[in-house]
């Protein structure tokens, strides 16, 4: 199958990052499996996985999605979250109530 220019897209920005497959995988808690689809055009992602991928790369969803050659959004004025932070939030999601009020408790002291 030919890929598709969010294919493209998102094999170039993962190059750009130097991110592997595996890694942007891991950051959508997703299979590498299905994150090569994304990029050879086998299948699309999520809106949630689509905004994720965005967010990862620094770009926005229309960028992504080929509504527009702009890859960053205009008048965005706040920072956007690194990889790491992004890896933090996914497991910060995994917790549970009592485990997320410890970590939070946490880094308050800090």
């Amino acid at each position: 199958m030919e890929r598709t220019l969010f294919g493209t897209r998102l094999v170039a920005l993962r190059k750009a990052h130097h991110l592997t497959q595996e890694k942007v995988a891991k950051m959508l808690d997703i299979d590498r499996s299905t994150y090569t689809c994304y990029e050879i055009g086998n299948s699309m992602p999520g809106v949630m996985t689509l905004c994720t991928l965005a967010d990862i790369f620094n770009v926005s969803m229309d960028y992504l999605m080929g509504r527009t050659d702009t890859p960053k959004l205009a008048n965005v004025t706040q920072p956007q979250a690194t990889a790491e932070e992004l890896q933090l939030m996914e497991y910060f999601r995994h917790l549970n109530e009592r485990q997320r009020l410890a970590v939070v408790s946490l880094l308050k002291t800090l």
